[in-house]
């Protein structure tokens, strides 16, 4: 099947070699790619029937960043379970700056996959299972709701919007994007503004994307908010997978999408939105306080998309360009200097 900016469905590649469990060793040669999951359930009946099917996805190596809120006694064969003792048992410098019970502390996560040789990883969440202006991209328009718009889309451009169809382009071939992230059915990633206008009190949302549609790929210039719901890396991408940890629990994850889009334009790779390959059933929200959460979101994402279409780095090493983005982020007061700190450190590590 053709698509538009893409050659290969490669997000639902069939991968069939068991894994090992969370007690083994890996070398760098392990070739299986790494599903990282952070985990703030407190019921432990539900915890386990949720990754009991997501640890049977043979072929995956299945990382579970456990926190505070997480059983310290659960087990589950074949998952690399990373309680706070063996958080602390790696010696990562990194965990110094971050605070427990935080969404960041999947940083932990990254790390612990990155050095056992992982090629790809793929970013999810532990209420997620597998399911089978004209610089911006709203891919659930594209995919088939014309009046939705993910979490992070700014605001006040939604009213007048189109995605720019005219512009689309059908390919037969082309480079494998860096980033993937595919749809979800039932109760998709939205603001709080949209939960509040069309959730149930009690069910939440109940919502169906088009699943003919193809992939789609952006081009170089063209922003849309990601999430780290259900979202697969290429190596190529790792230097842009830390969550900022001094911002909101629903703005690091979009902070991060928009940092990183700027800087994988910038040597040619793409982002791209894949039909949908999962079934999210929400945990439990008080939507009122996800409002208060992403009220950096509502005021500033619009800014910062001006901001990063206008930026230009002045080096032509990627690394000091991220280090640079990343003081720019903290001068427009994006990023914190503990955020700030932190990219910049990780990024002498993994940067290309």
């Amino acid at each position: 099947r053709s698509s538009y900016f893409l050659p290969t469905r490669s997000f639902s590649t069939s991968v069939q070699t068991n894994t090992p469990t969370h007690t083994r060793t890996h070398s760098s040669t392990d070739k299986r790619p790494f599903s990282l999951i952070y985990s703030r359930i407190l019921n432990s009946h539900l915890f386990q029937l949720l990754f009991e099917k997501t640890a049977s996805l043979k072929g995956w190596n299945l990382v579970v960043v456990g926190d505070r809120k997480t059983p310290s006694d659960w087990h589950l064969e074949s998952v690399h379970f990373l309680s706070l003792e063996v958080q602390q048992q790696l010696g990562k410098s990194t965990l110094t700056l971050m605070f427990k019970n935080s969404y960041t502390r999947k940083n932990i996560g990254y790390l612990y996959a990155i050095q056992r040789g992982a090629k790809w990883i793929y970013d999810t969440d532990d209420d997620n299972k597998p399911y089978g202006g004209n610089n911006l991209f709203n891919p659930y328009r594209f995919f088939g709701h014309r009046v939705m718009w993910p979490r992070g889309f700014p605001l006040e451009h939604l009213r007048d919007h189109t995605n720019g169809e005219s512009r689309l382009r059908l390919c037969h071939s082309i480079r494998t994007p860096a980033v993937q992230q595919g749809l979800v059915h039932k109760d998709p990633d939205v603001d709080a503004i949209y939960r509040l206008l069309y959730a149930d009190k009690k069910t939440g949302l109940n919502e169906r994307f088009n699943e003919f549609a193809p992939p789609i790929a952006l081009s170089p210039g063209t922003y849309s908010p990601w999430n780290s719901q259900n979202t697969l890396f290429h190596r190529n991408a790792f230097f842009t997978l830390f969550l900022p940890v001094s911002v909101a629990f629903r703005v690091t994850d979009i902070w991060r999408s928009y940092f990183s889009q700027k800087l994988l334009h910038m040597i040619g790779e793409r982002v791209a939105f894949y039909p949908v390959n999962a079934i999210q059933n929400r945990n439990a929200h008080n939507y009122l306080s996800d409002f208060e959460q992403e009220t950096q979101t509502y005021e500033s994402s619009g800014k910062l998309v001006e901001f990063l279409n206008s930026w230009s780095c002045s080096s032509t090493s990627i690394t000091n360009c991220t280090i640079e983005l990343a003081e720019s982020f903290r001068l427009v007061r994006i990023l914190s200097a503990l955020s700030y700190i932190y990219l910049c450190s990780l990024c002498k590590l993994f940067c290309l």
